[in-house]
């Protein structure tokens, strides 16, 4: 598995005034009005946090972004960080979410000349033949973490207490 250097946390405050027990990364009591309330997920949010940080200033309500480059507690491939993050995004809490999976396994890069050797290709999306068992074993990672973020970000807008206003999308 992936163990990225630990980064410094993102920059800004992402304590919530309203409910400062909120985390994606920690269990939480979800058990309030969620209608007063309509909170802001980052997933992947790269090293910057540009999206969460842009929402912070505009005074929104954002739960502190979810990305491995900030440690083990926002690994969505570890279950129990993962079912706290869907516990989040089933409670109705969640009015907007985004999430920006790492395409590092999968990257149309890998297909240029001079790239990085490609461990899938368009026509190849389960792996190469050629590849070897920690190959085949990075291609489970990237597509475990691609559904694990659909599966979220498909909850959020679901679960809200008015999906018609929630929001939801994935970008890679």
């Amino acid at each position: 598995m992936f163990n990225p250097p630990v980064m410094e946390p993102p920059p800004g405050d992402f304590s919530c005034p309203h409910r400062p027990d909120i985390s994606a990364s920690s269990d939480m009591d979800c058990s309030f009005d969620s209608r007063k309330f309509s909170f802001f997920l980052d997933l992947f949010s790269g090293a910057s946090s540009p999206v969460s940080v842009a929402v912070r200033k505009l005074h929104a309500d954002a739960i502190e972004p979810v990305d491995i480059i900030f440690g083990q507690h926002c690994d969505l491939l570890d279950d129990k960080v993962f079912q706290n993050v869907v516990h989040l995004a089933s409670s109705g809490m969640v009015g907007a979410a985004i999430a920006a999976p790492y395409c590092s396994k999968h990257s149309m890069a890998t297909l240029k000349p001079n790239g990085p050797k490609p461990v899938r290709t368009p026509t190849a999306l389960d792996g190469l033949p050629t590849n070897t068992a920690l190959q085949d074993l990075q291609v489970q990672e990237s597509a475990a973490v691609h559904d694990r973020a659909r599966y979220i970000l498909s909850i959020c807008a679901n679960y809200s207490e008015d999906s018609r206003g929630n929001e939801a999308g994935c970008r890679n």
